[in-house]
């Protein structure tokens, strides 16, 4: 009953056949590894072969000459293509290897064609997955990009800017907005500046304010129990970053960048505003912002590829770091698009999306080699390590119950109807 029931039509490429008879067959390549003076042998299983059907399709009839060259045609075209079989349905992928046709004087008006066919598995390209740590490389070198054209792009608007006579009040208040700028970055990192005229030599302030960026970046640690705190904070100061060439020329001062009660260096609070044209200011804001957003691109990069190798952060904490980083970043290419042309602004705003989807990248990469994250009630009072235990047989995975939990307070006392994270598994 059973071939009545769910013996299927055979077909090759959609062309139908009566199918007489029907042989599959698979083998296993196996190593064999002998010893001398030792009986028998070890084998090891190197995996299964292709799958190979041997098929025998069968015409007949006054008309069975019409329909056998019609399936010779199917047979001469390259490429496999769907075999439904007639007892495992179809196999998408067959690929046919030979066919042999077969007339008999006994059996007028008919043939036989046998025919082979190999089971074709689509093949997996050698080094197709990219590494989280190759992702965040590859943002580094893409925002280097940006960086290099929003720096020259700023140069020349200050070139053409020098050559125009009558400027030299429009270049003082140029100058006095990018002193107080790196000013206030040294204040907080102890920085020294070079004695160097910034109208003059443009690529000394994109460089110096690199440096203070960096030097900020350094006073935190990123250690594995601070890292998002650390994070948050550096993304506060960064705020105030770009911030700080309106903010200075208006005589005010940031809140990162204020001296503190406690006797710490930190910028004048109070200073005389600096009367600088909105159209020479913009350069300037647009070009604190690339390297603002080339910086973070970098610190992420760090983040993620450490992230990588020990996890730390929650995957609601990544989503965090991924979406200030494609804020800046597009805080600095809507900057840069309303400044210049169209095609100038590209060749500064391309190479940091890409980056930021590097970025981007990276983090889904890293999260989706974790697995599902769920979120359980606990029935009953208990800790986080009970749970661990319980959940995973592993009370060493508490630790990770804790990274995934922020939110509990004391992870010795868990009330009942409490909502934790964890891993599915």
């Amino acid at each position: 009953m059973a071939w009545q029931d769910t013996l299927l039509d055979a077909s090759f490429k959609g062309v139908k056949f009566d199918c007489a008879r029907i042989q599959d067959e698979a083998q296993r390549d196996v190593q064999r590894h002998q010893y001398p003076y030792v009986n028998g042998e070890d084998t090891e299983d190197l995996g299964r072969t292709a799958v190979t059907s041997e098929l025998t399709a069968v015409f007949w009839g006054d008309d069975y000459e019409q329909r056998y060259q019609k399936f010779l045609e199917v047979l001469e075209q390259p490429g496999p293509g769907e075999l439904i079989h007639p007892i495992f349905g179809s196999i998408p992928l067959a690929q046919l290897e030979a066919w042999r046709v077969g007339h008999d004087a006994d059996t007028p008006d008919a043939c036989t064609v046998d025919l082979r066919f190999v089971h074709s598995t689509p093949s997996s390209p050698l080094f197709t997955r990219q590494l989280p740590e190759q992702k965040a490389a590859a943002s580094r070198q893409l925002k280097e990009d940006g960086l290099a054209s929003g720096v020259e792009s700023f140069a020349k608007r200050l070139k053409a800017l020098t050559s125009l006579k009558g400027v030299t009040d429009r270049l003082n208040s140029i100058r006095s907005t990018m002193d107080r700028t790196l000013s206030a970055i040294r204040s907080v990192t102890n920085g020294v500046g070079a004695v160097t005229d910034l109208v003059e030599f443009p690529r000394t302030f994109t460089s110096s304010l690199a440096d203070g960026l960096r030097g900020l970046v350094d006073l935190r640690s990123f250690g594995r129990s601070s890292r998002m705190s650390d994070w948050n904070g550096l993304k506060g100061v960064f705020d105030d970053v770009i911030r700080l060439p309106v903010s200075s020329a208006k005589g005010e001062t940031p809140t990162s960048f204020r001296p503190t009660q406690a006797g710490q260096v930190g910028a004048q609070q109070s200073q005389v505003p600096i009367a600088i044209l909105q159209e020479d200011q913009q350069p300037i804001v647009a070009v604190v912002k690339v390297v603002t957003a080339a910086e973070l691109v970098d610190t992420a990069s760090d983040i993620l590829t450490d992230e990588a190798k020990t996890p730390t952060l929650s995957p609601a904490d990544i989503e965090v770091i991924v979406s200030d980083v494609r804020e800046v970043v597009q805080d600095a290419i809507d900057a840069n698009r309303d400044l210049y042309p169209v095609e100038e602004a590209r060749l500064i705003t391309e190479p940091l999306k890409d980056a930021a989807l590097a970025i981007q990248e990276a983090a889904v990469v890293i999260i989706e080699a974790r697995p599902p994250l769920r979120q359980r009630v606990v029935n009953a009072p208990t800790n986080l390590h009970l749970l661990a235990h319980q959940w995973y047989g592993d009370y060493r995975r508490a630790d990770e119950l804790v990274r995934l939990n922020p939110a509990v307070r004391n992870p010795n006392d868990i009330a009942a109807g409490t909502t934790i994270n964890g891993y599915s598994q």
